[in-house]
Formats: C-alpha cells, sequence, structure tokens
C-alpha cells in the first residue's frame, strides 16, 4: 500500500518578517512593509487617494516581488532532508509518501508529521492541517489504514486529491480526470463558438488550437487513458470542433472526412506522441525522472538498437501507466526517430510516424 499526504496548495505559509526585511512596490496597488528593527511585517492597500490602515502580514510571499519567492523556495528546500519518507515539492504544494508494509511504516510516517512540525518551527513556516489531506492507495481487502495527525489535526482521507492539476484517485484511475477535460475541453468550445462567430476557417481553427486542445492536452503524458471508452469521450470534442470549423452540422455529414480535410491527428494520436516524447526526455536525461524502469534488451530483433524490456503487468491498470505504456511505444520506433540525436530533431521525425497502442483491454 502506498500512502500519500497531500498538503494543498497555499497549505505552506512563510512569515516574511524571516526573509524580508525591503521590498519594492506593487503596481502602487499593494504597499508591502518596509520592517523595523523588531523585524515586524505590516502592510496596507492603497486605491488611488485612499488608503487602509496598516495591518499585520503574519503569512505568505509577497505577490510581484523579486526576491520573495526566490527566499520562499530556499526556506521550503530543505524539508525532504528533515524526513525518512519521500517528499515532492512545487512551490508551495508538497506531497509526502511512503510504502506502508507494516505498522512500523505507520508509525515512521507519523514520526515524519512530526519532524514537520519542528521543521515548520525551525524555519517560521506554518502548515495548514485543513488544507492536508492523506490518499490510501492499496489494492487489498484488508490494507493497513491508520489515522494521521499533523500540529494536533488529525489529518482527512479523501478518495481524491488534485495535485498539479492532475486528480489522483485512490484506485490510481483517471476516469475522474478524464470526466474533467473532457468537461472542461467542451467549456472552452462553448465559449469559443459564442465568442468567434465568423465563418473564417483559419480564424475558427487557429481558436481552437489556441484555446481548446491546448486545456485538454496538459500532463497528458501522465493520464493518457487506454480504456476505449475515455479515448472517445475524449475525441467527442474534437469532433463537435471540427463541424465548428467547417460550419457543418449536419447530420448525414461525416466527421471522420472533415478530420481529414482539416488534417488533424486524433487527441489519442497526439497523447501517444506526447508520451513518447517525454520518455525521450527520461532516457536522455532532460528530465530528472529516475529511469531504472528502462532495462535494455539484449535480444536482436528487426528494428533500432535501443529497445528496452517489456514491463510485465498483471492489471490493465498499470499496463495503462506511463513505463509499461511507453515501452511498446519507443520499441515500435523506425530507426532515425529513435536514434535522433536532438528533442526538436526526435520531434519532427515523429511527427511523420503513426503510433497503435499496445492493447490493454
Amino acid at each position: 500500500m502506498l500512502l500519500l499526504l497531500y498538503c494543498h496548495s497555499s497549505q505552506l505559509k512563510a512569515n516574511p518578517s524571516r526573509f524580508m526585511r525591503h521590498s519594492e512596490p506593487l503596481c502602487n496597488h499593494y504597499q508591502p512593509p518596509y520592517s523595523n528593527a523588531a523585524c515586524l511585517a505590516s502592510g496596507r492597500l492603497s486605491l488611488f487617494t485612499s488608503a487602509s490602515d496598516r495591518a499585520p502580514v503574519t503569512s505568505g510571499v509577497p505577490q510581484g516581488s523579486v526576491l520573495g519567492p526566490i527566499l520562499f523556495l530556499t526556506f521550503i528546500n530543505d524539508m525532504p532532508e528533515s524526513v525518512s519518507s519521500s517528499v515532492r515539492l512545487f512551490a508551495d504544494d508538497s506531497i509526502i509518501y511512503r510504502e506502508v508494509a507494516s505498522n512500523s511504516d505507520c508509525t515512521q510516517l507519523q514520526q515524519d508529521l512530526a519532524a514537520l512540525e519542528q521543521w515548520e518551527r525551525t524555519w517560521g513556516m506554518s502548515f495548514n492541517p485543513s488544507k492536508c489531506h492523506i490518499i490510501h492507495i492499496s489494492r487489498k481487502k484488508q490494507p493497513l489504514l491508520q489515522a494521521y495527525q499533523l500540529k494536533g489535526t488529525q489529518l482527512k482521507p479523501v478518495e481524491t486529491a488534485t495535485y498539479l492539476g492532475v486528480d489522483i484517485v485512490k484506485d490510481l484511475s483517471w476516469h475522474n480526470q478524464v470526466k474533467k477535460v473532457v468537461a472542461k475541453g467542451n467549456r472552452m468550445l462553448g465559449f469559443v463558438k459564442r465568442n468567434i462567430t465568423t465563418l473564417s476557417r483559419n480564424i475558427k481553427e487557429l481558436a481552437y488550437k489556441a484555446l481548446v486542445r491546448p486545456s485538454m492536452e496538459y500532463a497528458a503524458a501522465v493520464w493518457s487513458p487506454h480504456q476505449k471508452e475515455l479515448i472517445n469521450d475524449l475525441e467527442m470534442v474534437q469532433r463537435r470542433a471540427a463541424r465548428y470549423v467547417l460550419h457543418l452540422y449536419q447530420r448525414q455529414e461525416s466527421v471522420t472526412k472533415m478530420l481529414e480535410t482539416l488534417k488533424w491527428e486524433t487527441l489519442n494520436q497526439r497523447r501517444l506522441k506526447a508520451r513518447v516524447i517525454m520518455g525521450y526526455r527520461i532516457i536522455h536525461e532532460l528530465v530528472k525522472i529516475p529511469s531504472s524502469q528502462l532495462v535494455p534488451t539484449t535480444v536482436r530483433t528487426r528494428g533500432h538498437d535501443m529497445k528496452f524490456h517489456l514491463l510485465s503487468a498483471r492489471t490493465d491498470y498499470y499496463k495503462g501507466t506511463f513505463f509499461p505504456s511507453f515501452i511498446p511505444l519507443w520499441n515500435s520506433l523506425p530507426t532515425p526517430v529513435a536514434s535522433a540525436t536532438s528533442l526538436e530533431d526526435f520531434k519532427a521525425k515523429l511527427s511523420d510516424v503513426h503510433l497503435s497502442r499496445p492493447n490493454t483491454d
């Protein structure tokens, strides 16, 4: 079982008096404090000739300041060193996670939470327990479940949490994420339809590619689904967009031919290529993602000589995750593509390749 302690955005607050003695004005709307000898921070809001009374600023990072975010990151950068569990940080979002195989792991995780309390006191930071949650990820019928506390508050267990814009569910399925992406894509497409009523195909196509499609492809290399039902739900948004761009709403019109006319790749094909591009980054150490699961094969077959051993998977959920699904895609690449010497060259050569998803249904 894997347990995630998920601390939502803005759960970690800093006392600015600990690292900020001076700050520049923020667009004349927020006047940041200039600390006195005791380093007490205060601030006020101003609008034209009116200004509010000064009030103490006890937490947060001044928005718009140059040094504020840098110093904040400097302050929190040693957080992982204070615990034995794994920690991931991004701005003021943080996750602490640990594989729980016995009661001793539960005890150690609680001790890590206590260590974080000491860490926040040392550095003048402040966790907000009401914005911290835990997720138990397990396929066991009777997993080890334990209540965890932070600063005397019992943390609330949840089934779903959003981390960096991606929904993580306790069973690691992507149904919630796909449902959210489809809803967002439909809302954005509706917005475009209401506000861009021109008959110009180029303008409408540009609006779709600039506003709608990117909103459906954020982090797609991670959550790309393998179930046909979810794939079709995503494709329906693009099919509606094709009708809008070509202004063809008659039922007898073939949407497949519309997509061919527009020369649009399916969203599924684009997600597969995004996954392969991410894999290329990992292989060539362009991102800090461990490549320990990528084991070169010694068996020589047709194709390029940079193939990896396939990962065995007993469940469809695991088959659909990044590495088990990436490896067959990578192994199927033509030699000129796999041997590309730069990321730009790899993307250019990959654009002419049609990828087929491994069958996991």
